[in-house]
């Protein structure tokens, strides 16, 4: 049997990342203000925004959100322009609701755009505005990770995080947890395996080789009368473990997040000492987030999504 371990932004967060749009957006008016403190000039310009008339760098000694970077800029008769108008639009989102979705925004921007006639926002410069908040972001996301790792193993909790997970990753199947149909499936294919000896009335001496020694020993203890009900109470049961190989097959990790974080689990030996070591067991990764489309013997990794362009 196989286990699929579908990877979303919690498992980042739970880890201590903080890999929030909200994050990453409070991330970078930190940046921009970091670097209008640096700055002589009374103009600040990148490619997303524009400040005239920078007050002096004494006004941004203490700020470091954007709120009060707003508030400083507007007491001083600056203004700020957004060049990017889908940051100007999750920004003020996330200012009104404190929190946004990015996708989401992006999708209602584009059925508004493809939908309204009147709508000024045209689809090819919301596409190339999402395109750079999206690269933003992967730049952020990258840095985040990057500091993760480096970091993790300094601190107790995510470690402790990491084993608790691990475990689970590499933990026998409890098939309490399986849905009637499931059950009944792997009752009748352990019925199929031991059949052919019921019938012949063997009843095995215990051996040392371990999966023989889960297969006799359900053998000596189903009733022949009832074998079906008497494989799945043991299914079901606290010792299922003692006469079946609940062990995955195949490990695959669904990865929706721009981070790796996977990684971190990809040696079985670093956690369960039950995995028999000796089983060949096939781990292997999906990544749905990526900037190109990559293959090899055990990644995929897809792009971000198609652009629907207004042509």
């Amino acid at each position: 049997m196989n286990r699929i371990i579908l990877i979303g932004n919690g498992f980042d967060l739970a880890h201590g990342m903080r890999t929030s749009y909200n994050d990453f957006i409070s991330y970078y008016w930190y940046k921009i203000i970091s670097d209008i403190k640096s700055t002589k000039e009374r103009l600040f310009e990148n490619s997303e925004i524009k400040i005239t008339r920078l007050p002096r760098p004494v006004y941004f000694s203490t700020i470091i959100k954007f709120e009060e970077l707003h508030e400083t800029l507007e007491r001083n008769g600056s203004e700020l322009i957004f060049k990017n108008k889908f940051l100007e639009h999750i920004n003020h989102k996330k200012q009104i609701q404190n929190w946004v979705d990015i996708e989401n925004e992006y999708y209602l921007l584009l059925k508004q755009s493809f939908k309204d006639v009147n709508c000024t926002y045209k689809i090819s410069q919301l596409n190339s505005d999402f395109t750079e908040i999206q690269k933003l972001l992967e730049n952020y996301l990258q840095e985040t990770e990057n500091y993760f790792k480096e970091n993790y193993n300094k601190n107790s909790e995510v470690l402790r995080i990491q084993s608790s997970v691990g475990n689970k990753i590499y933990s026998n199947f409890n098939f309490r947890d399986f849905t009637e149909s499931a059950i009944n499936k792997k009752v009748e294919s352990e019925f199929q395996e031991i059949q052919p000896d019921l019938k012949n009335n063997y009843r095995p001496v215990p051996t040392f080789n371990e999966t023989y020694s889960k297969r006799n020993q359900l053998i000596n203890t189903v009733d022949k009368s009832e074998p079906h009900k008497t494989i799945r109470k043991r299914l079901l049961s606290e010792s299922a473990i003692n006469y079946f190989d609940l062990q995955p097959e195949e490990i695959l990790f669904l990865n929706f997040n721009y981070t790796f974080t996977e990684d971190l689990y990809y040696n079985s030996n670093d956690f369960n000492s039950s995995i028999d070591i000796n089983k060949n067991l096939v781990l292997s990764k999906i990544h749905i987030h990526g900037t190109t489309d990559q293959k090899d013997n055990n990644n995929v990794i897809f792009g971000f999504g198609d652009e629907i362009d207004e042509d």
